[in-house]
């Protein structure tokens, strides 16, 4: 299949007999491209074509999921259920930033965070398993397994402004003494969220401090996050701001092997 673009923008494509099995859209550059192009292909593939599986790893707007004032809109809602309602083909993405927030009118498919944790790189020790804030616990609850214990972060954000407010972080289990240490979220925005706990970590004896994401959008770049003193950073190609970074620090999860792993 031949997705490309006309000199004025628009998204076009091109299907032959070549196509695979499930249509892939990562490594994205443009996330208002990438919803377009997902919208054309569910659209068009469930027209008696047998492809008929679309993964848009990263789905754009889905941090948009409630209104926090009446002079904003719900984005992720408007869009999916007008783009994905009511099609023969089916949609999955990776990781939602809130999945049971997904209308239950459209055909979209979560794959859970633990099939990134099936498929994840076996040279890092796993110690203490880091939830973001309260937001998060569902989400790191499908990987707690993987882990020996684990803690609880807290934060709150200001509607208004945007801006954060660290709250601590709590130990039910043990202390982070000695220990390997993961933080666990869908997205690294600009790492505002994960700073004040990398260094509280270290302050309360963390040996290493790593982060997981599943989509790594890093666009306040890595030096942030690098002086905090994050030791590793695993997430998944989804982004291609997040493969271009790809090295000794940040190691990626190919979304085809969610896909794999999804399968199992």
């Amino acid at each position: 299949m031949n997705i490309f673009k006309f000199p004025m923008g628009e998204i076009h494509f091109k299907y032959d007999n070549t196509c695979p099995k499930i249509v892939v859209i990562d490594e994205i550059e443009n996330v208002n491209d990438a919803l377009i192009t997902a919208a054309l292909l569910v659209g068009y593939l469930g027209n008696e074509h047998p492809t008929k599986q679309v993964f848009l790893p990263y789905f754009p707007y889905a941090r948009q999921d409630r209104q926090t004032s009446l002079q904003e809109p719900s984005s992720f809602f408007w869009l999916a259920e007008r783009l994905f309602y009511d099609t023969d083909a089916q949609l999955y993405c990776f990781d939602l930033h809130n999945p049971v927030a997904a209308p239950f009118s459209c055909e979209i498919e979560n794959i859970t965070i633990d099939r990134a944790f099936q498929r994840f790189p076996g040279e890092y020790p796993l110690d203490m398993l880091i939830v973001p804030d309260h937001g998060a616990i569902g989400r790191c609850n499908l990987v707690r397994k993987h882990f020996k214990a684990m803690a609880i972060a807290s934060k709150t954000r200001n509607v208004e402004t945007g801006a954060l407010t660290f709250g601590g972080i709590s130990y039910p289990d043990d202390l982070p003494t000695g220990k390997h240490c993961w933080i666990v979220d869908d997205i690294c925005d600009g790492g505002g969220t994960f700073i004040p706990i990398i260094k509280q970590l270290y302050e309360d004896g963390a040996k290493t401090v790593s982060l997981y994401v599943s989509h790594g959008g890093f666009t306040k770049g890595l030096q942030p996050l690098i002086d905090a003193g994050i030791t590793s950073i695993v997430t998944t190609s989804s982004l291609k701001s997040a493969v271009n970074l790809a090295g000794d620090l940040v190691k990626i999860i190919p979304c085809k092997n969610l896909l794999e792993a999804h399968d199992e």
